[in-house]
């Protein structure tokens, strides 16, 4: 999993370099592919009294190898808990927009059907008015940073949640709710 370092910052409080914390969570269990530099963008790095480089400037993509038995580890939100954990940091909560009260006189009607309760237990859904377009230059550059090629607003927000978050999500355009239904169910197992 690729991780920009300046994204992890926001998350959790990182007292180190880039660099340092590659080798102290390679100390911790985490196996790093890689440690590739992103530059200040051509300025010159502040440094701390001593001539210690402020780690706010210092910024990298950091490549940990995750094994199968941490998928905790698998988002932005569970490095930044084992960073934490390692230095004892102020981890913060991603940062989101107060949309206010949903009306449900602006929602169309939406049903959602869940096949199996025991395997899908809970399932959300939304309607919202989204017009496709280029994601912002921000948010496409993360997930390059990540190895995720930049397709569109739509698209990228859904794996800027999966980085992130950890959260698979999932995204359709009305005519592929028919009739105002989503049925969840597993391959192989839908009703046609």
């Amino acid at each position: 999993m690729k991780v920009l370092v300046s994204w992890l910052r926001e998350l959790v409080d990182v007292p180190v370099s880039a660099a340092q914390l590659a080798r102290d969570l390679h100390m911790t269990g985490f196996e790093v592919a890689s440690v590739e530099p992103t530059g200040t963008l051509g300025t010159v790095p502040r440094t701390q009294a001593g001539g210690i480089p402020n780690p706010d400037d210092d910024d990298a993509v950091i490549d940990f190898e995750i094994t199968a038995n941490r998928p905790d580890c698998l988002s932005l939100t569970g490095l930044a808990r084992e960073v934490a954990t390692r230095y004892d940091s102020a981890r913060r909560v991603p940062a989101h927009a107060d949309l206010g009260p949903v009306s449900p006189d602006s929602m169309e009607a939406l049903r959602v059907t869940i096949e199996d309760a025991a395997r899908c237990p809970r399932y959300c859904a939304a309607v919202a008015d989204v017009r496709v377009g280029p994601s912002p230059p921000w948010l496409a550059e993360r997930l390059t940073a990540a190895g995720i090629r930049s397709i569109n607003n739509i698209v990228d927000v859904t794996n800027y949640a999966l980085l992130e978050l950890g959260h698979r999500c999932t995204r359709s355009t009305s005519s592929v709710w028919r009739a105002g239904t989503c049925e969840c169910g597993w391959p192989g197992r839908a009703k046609r």
